[in-house]
């Protein structure tokens, strides 16, 4: 599921600051009355170098940022926001232990922070303690029931745990409460895009964006819907949008790289695969996406040394083995083609094209070699698993396997079933394929 995994975006940053910096808001004060001149210049101080750590962390400048908040602390060690500020910090570094102790910190000093519960509670979702996280939501809110950050949250928590409306309640409680909160409406429509309610999804997202025009993981989220093929919407023209925001955003260029190999414009999507990569030699998903663009093009040599290249940067990337496996045996080097099929399978053994990319190499291979009914029978009927045995090319495949061990009843039966399911004007060239079965032949290297 898409959003199993937390990820702290720079839109959950940004609100949790805004949250942790409501202190101020509500009227604490930096000074009190009978202060000395030497306390008031320390307090000023922390206030700056708190001010520069929130800005360096909206910049994505995070070690700065936390040796500007490490000052501010050390002026001020009693300030809850200071605290909270330096978790954010180590939130976006992955640093989910150090964020943790601040936000204890903060709990310490001030048992009563609504703002320190819900970013415990944040920090825990990161780490996929969820039951834990809703926890502290619930602590958050048992001291603020009308806190909407704490409700988002908490359904964030939900969303993670599949627990789909429960998000879906707290979230629309918490646009309530808080009918301009960006951030709710695009947790909400992460639990309506997992529910599968696409349209409801797009809306939300949709709303997200007229909120914070800078919310770009709404604008991915819309294209992986459309991606999806969950509603009518165009990828290209969201991701437009996207690029429009910032110009050098190399996943949006690399999204609508996808958006265009899907529309088979080959040369638009490597375009863009080139501007992701310029922005970052050594994003490997870029790589990965020109490496099947230029599969798709034909072009195996440049294919190869992108695939080789998205490896050496994400060697667990199942989808930059699978696209070794067809560029090996396009060139007749069927061992090494065998080898990155199952290097792609053990990656991820829920991906569908090496499976049956390998079984019909096992089940048709020109070289005899390397021809193996059994194992072609036992991926090509995986493959059907994964598809719901509802997938014309996966059926096809089995029943090619079937007649490569010589059972051809088996054959003739799904070979007939393909026929049954695909258009018309398709029908001819899978009954070539049939009729050589009911003949008791293979397919083998005699049917182009």
């Amino acid at each position: 599921m898409l959003f199993s995994r937390f990820r702290v975006s720079l839109a959950v940053l940004c609100c949790l600051v805004c949250s942790a910096s409501a202190w101020y808001a509500r009227g604490e004060q930096t000074t009190a009355p009978g202060d000395t001149k030497e306390s008031i210049r320390r307090a000023e101080d922390a206030v700056i170098y708190d001010a520069r750590g929130v800005a360096q962390i909206v910049e994505g400048k995070h070690d700065q940022a936390i040796a500007n908040f490490n000052e501010a602390i050390r002026f001020d060690p009693t300030k809850v926001a200071y605290l909270l500020h330096r978790g954010i910090a180590w939130i976006a570094k992955g640093e989910y232990d150090k964020a943790i102790a601040d936000c204890n910190e903060a709990i310490r000093v001030d048992p009563k922070s609504v703002a320190a519960y819900y970013s415990r509670g944040t920090v825990r979702i990161a780490k996929g303690e969820n039951d834990e996280a809703i926890a502290d939501c619930n602590e958050a809110l048992r001291l603020d029931p009308k806190s909407a950050a704490a409700l988002y949250h908490r359904g964030t928590a939900w969303i993670a745990k599949g627990e789909y409306d429960k998000a879906i309640a707290d979230c629309t409680e918490a646009l309530r409460l808080d009918p301009i909160s960006a951030v709710a409406y695009n947790h909400r429509g992460d639990a309506w895009y997992a529910k599968g309610e696409y349209d409801k999804a797009i809306a939300d997202y949709s709303e997200t964006i007229r909120l914070d025009l800078m919310s770009v993981a709404a604008y991915e989220h819309r294209d992986m819907i459309a991606t999806a093929g969950g509603v009518s919407y165009n990828p290209v023209a969201n991701f437009d949008e996207t690029i429009l925001l910032d110009l050098k955003y190399k996943l949006a260029y690399c999204r609508r790289g996808n958006a265009w190999y899907a529309k088979r414009e080959f040369g638009k999507a490597l375009a863009d695969y080139n501007e992701a990569i310029v922005l970052d030699p050594e994003y490997a998903e870029a790589y990965c996406g020109r490496g099947t663009t230029w599969v798709a093009g034909g072009a195996y040599d440049k294919a190869l040394a992108d695939s080789n290249e998205a490896i050496r940067l994400d060697p667990k990337s199942a989808e930059s083995h699978y696209n070794l496996g067809t560029i090996w045996g396009v060139k007749g080097e069927y061992d090494k083609a065998i080898a990155s099929y199952n290097e792609a399978i053990r990656i991820d053994a829920k991906y569908l094209n090496p499976y049956n990319d390998l079984a019909w190499l096992r089940a048709t291979c020109s070289d005899a070699e390397y021809r193996n009914g059994e194992k072609a029978v036992e991926l090509a009927t995986e493959a059907c698993k994964l598809t719901d045995w509802k997938n014309v090319g996966c059926l096809d495949t089995l029943a090619a396997a079937y007649a490569e061990t010589g059972e051809f009843e088996k054959a003739v039966e799904w070979a007939t079933k393909v026929v049954d399911m695909v258009p018309e004007r398709e029908k001819p060239g899978y009954k070539k394929s049939l009729d050589l079965y009911r003949a008791g032949k293979p397919y083998g290297p005699q049917v182009e």
